[in-house]
């Protein structure tokens, strides 16, 4: 048998079954692994929070009402409890609690 043969034993043979279900249930775990949930059991207010920078979710911010930011400081707290998060997010709810008086 020669080399260009056995290659082509690959490249021909149908994959198994359980190989599309094995890749299928590794995009999920990836997804529900960026997507937690929060001690309420909601999922973040921004998608795709847990794997921002916080430069990134500072640039978010502005968009998000009072309970989106106090949904996101729950998850934080909950899950990565990052001082830095922490704080921005606090100060941002401080912000808009102040605005809206």
């Amino acid at each position: 048998m020669n080399s260009s043969a056995v290659g082509a034993e690959f490249t021909d043979a149908p994959l198994p079954a359980d190989a599309d279900a094995s890749a299928s249930a590794s995009a999920a775990s990836q997804h529900s692994a960026s997507e937690r949930i929060d001690a309420l059991g909601r999922s973040p207010a921004l998608p795709g929070y847990d794997g921002m920078t916080l430069a990134q979710v500072r640039g978010h911010l502005r968009r998000l009402a009072l309970g989106d930011v106090q949904s996101l400081l729950r998850h934080e707290l909950s899950g990565g409890n990052r001082p830095a998060f922490v704080t921005m997010l606090t100060n941002r709810i401080s912000t808009l609690e102040q605005h809206a008086r």
